[in-house]
């Protein structure tokens, strides 16, 4: 590993505080090349980190944070050493915008499932769960899809029973994450918790059902809660009428005469509301006249429906407000 590398993960290893000191003792040049190498170091593994410790005698792992956006950690320690307004003149002149720092752990969400499947499944239970937990919902259970009932059961009922992660928790999944993935970006954000194991089975498609049964065997209460986080059919009702609209505009009318059969009035005439007059007739004519339909076509349709809802969800298009709070 060449100087100027051992140098930016060193001043990385070092914290804010011991940094900000270095800094102040530095000539604009070397500045200059310590932060260049910083901003290009993007990911480095544990391995890295290990190397250059035994070059330099210092044992730096406890206070290295790995989980921090290296422009914000190389912002804060410029302005302690120069002075804010002389601190961003210096990353303005270096041509630096935060977008192009390393973010230490950046978004496993950029990658293929299949290879994020291949690259937790063999780890430890907890660590899968955590990671399953980061992900974005749609991502998450097409990952959650590989494993088996049991697994995928347990997982979920994990991710619903997990706490916040502590800073400790984090540093220890950056350094395994950066160390199975090297070259990848990884995404580390929100919680566990009832909220995402919802979201994620909200994704799941022929294996949700399946799923939820053999959770309820497990934990039928803690199933229960994540059930009412989940958004359903019937919770189309709850939305504004502006979100509702944006669906509808998505669903065909075949579909949706479908999907309608059996719900509740005021759902029907919660959507019939939020048609134009014209084809709110024509509508409730065909709910009128509609033959009785297998409940499984039914579900079918209500499920295509849930996708489209996902979609726009998922594009920002909508919003999903359940209880006070978005849910994707």
């Amino acid at each position: 590993m060449n100087l100027n590398k051992s140098s930016a993960i060193i001043m990385l290893a070092l914290g804010e505080e011991i940094a900000t000191s270095i800094f102040k003792h530095l000539n604009k040049q070397e500045i200059e090349i310590i932060s260049k190498n910083i901003i290009n170091l993007g990911i480095y593994s544990k391995s890295d980190l290990k190397e250059v410790l035994e070059i330099f005698h210092n044992d730096a792992q406890t206070l290295i944070s790995p989980e921090k956006e290296c422009y914000d950690y190389l912002k804060t320690t410029l302005s302690s050493a120069l002075g804010k307004e002389q601190a961003l003149l210096l990353l303005d002149e270096f041509n630096v915008k935060n977008s192009q720092f390393c973010k230490g752990i950046e978004t496993l969400n950029t990658m293929n499932p299949e290879k994020i499947f291949s690259i937790i499944k063999d780890e430890h239970p907890q660590m899968i769960t955590v990671t399953i937990s980061l992900l974005k919902r749609n991502i998450a259970a097409d990952i959650l899809s590989k494993f088996t009932d049991n697994l995928r059961r347990d997982i979920l009922i994990k991710i619903a029973n997990l706490s916040t992660l502590t800073p400790l928790a984090i540093k220890e999944l950056t350094f395994t994450l950066n160390d199975l993935i090297q070259n990848h970006k990884s995404y580390l954000s929100a919680q566990g918790g009832i909220k995402p194991a919802a979201e994620i089975l909200n994704y799941m498609q022929s294996d949700q059902d399946k799923t939820i049964q053999s959770m309820k065997e497990l934990d039928q209460k803690l199933t229960e809660k994540i059930i009412k986080k989940m958004f359903i059919f019937d919770d189309l009702q709850n939305l504004d009428d502006q979100n509702l609209q944006r669906i509808l505009r998505e669903v065909e009318n075949d579909s949706l005469i479908i999907a309608l059969k059996g719900c509740k009035k005021e759902l029907v005439d919660k959507i019939l509301n939020n048609m134009s007059k014209r084809q709110a007739e024509i509508l409730q004519e065909d709910l009128n006249l509609s033959k009785p339909i297998k409940l499984s076509k039914v579900e079918s349709e209500r499920k295509k429906i849930l996708d489209i809802i996902r979609r726009l969800s998922d594009a920002d298009e909508i919003t999903l407000d359940q209880d006070g709070e978005n849910y994707v």
